[in-house]
């Protein structure tokens, strides 16, 4: 049976915190507290009423913060159980398009198909995986998207990536890594440590994003993962739940084109000792440019997001719509071998 992570964690949460599945739905339930957004199931602030066991003081929130983080996580997670894997060289190209600029509206973001998924990545070092899911703050309305990182040694780690209404994905990096900045002025931290913390935040963001956008993508590859499948028994209800490894359904993403990846590379190394020795025989013999024509040089167009609007123009009739297009190597028919 292959560890699962995310399943450890919700048994570890409810071994620690007693009753605290239905507590949140206590919460969920209770229509005298403050409003928060359907997209998030429930908020940090009820995690942490858990964590601190009702004590809202700031050395208790401040101590139990992690705790909420994890709380609420699994707390979604738990409902459908769904693992997300990448092919390790889909995974890869999708990392590699890490983009602080991307002008994506965030619109897209509301493709995520369930309260919290966990996607587990097979090329970061260290990491196991990581949450996905919406966070509403209760205190001042703002929207996040949340990313709970889970190392293979079990420590965890939040990042959280602020949703600004009507902006894109670079927007949000900037505001999240602003606020970053307040935090840090209002508690006097050593500025050069966390300066190099939220460097790596900010790259470990953008390279996660490129995960979770591809699940939101219109074009994505995905198929449940067979083995799982089979035994694979979701309830069908909350009541139901009873926090199983039968009860977790695994998703394979991107095996197509992970395929179609490897064969790619190994043919542009191919082209690349094709094109080297042509413009050894070119410079050894000139008369064979004249006669053949100098090659195009090679090029590779990186894999990027192509995204547009669907429908009229009126905001509430309109769907946002996102594509993958895959990596293409341009004028690699131009590359001959020396006859």
């Amino acid at each position: 049976m292959k560890k699962c992570y995310p399943l450890e964690l919700v048994n570890q949460v409810a071994n620690k915190y007693q009753d605290c599945w239905n507590i949140v739905e206590d919460f969920r339930n209770d229509s005298t507290l403050p409003w928060w957004d359907k997209r998030c199931y429930i908020p940090i602030a009820a995690g942490l009423a858990i964590a601190a066991d009702g004590d809202m003081s700031k050395k208790a929130i401040w101590n139990s913060s992690l705790e909420a983080d994890l709380i609420v996580a699994t707390a979604a997670w738990r409902l459908h159980k769904q693992v997300y894997s990448f092919d390790p060289a889909m995974e890869k190209v999708l990392i590699n398009q890490a983009d602080q600029n991307l002008k994506i509206p965030i619109d897209i973001l509301n493709k995520i198909p369930f309260f919290c998924v966990y996607i587990e990545t097979t090329t970061m070092e260290d990491m196991d995986g990581f949450f996905v899911h919406f966070e509403s703050d209760t205190n001042t309305g703002e929207l996040e998207l949340r990313f709970l990182i889970v190392l293979k040694d079990g420590d965890i780690f939040p990042i959280p990536f602020h949703l600004i209404e009507g902006g894109t994905i670079a927007d949000g990096i900037n505001a999240s890594f602003e606020k970053a900045n307040e935090n840090q002025r209002m508690l006097h931290t050593n500025k050069y440590e966390i300066d190099d913390a939220k460097d790596y935040a900010r790259d470990l963001c953008c390279k996660l994003l490129q995960l979770v956008l591809y699940v939101c993508s219109k074009n994505k590859e995905m198929v449940e993962d067979p083995v799982q499948k089979k035994i694979t028994r979701q309830p069908k209800s909350f009541q139901f739940i009873k926090d199983k490894y039968r009860e977790v359904q695994r998703w394979n993403f991107g095996e197509k084109s992970g395929d179609f990846i490897r064969k790619f590379y190994k043919t542009l190394d191919f082209e690349e000792e094709v094109k080297k020795k042509n413009e050894t025989n070119i410079t050894n013999n000139p008369k064979s440019s004249k006669i053949n024509g100098t090659p195009k040089r090679p090029h590779l167009r990186k894999a990027h997001w192509h995204h547009y609007w669907i429908g009229s123009d009126n905001k509430e009739n309109r769907t946002l719509e996102l594509k993958w297009m895959a990596p293409m190597f341009i004028h690699k028919d131009d590359v001959h071998e020396d006859t």
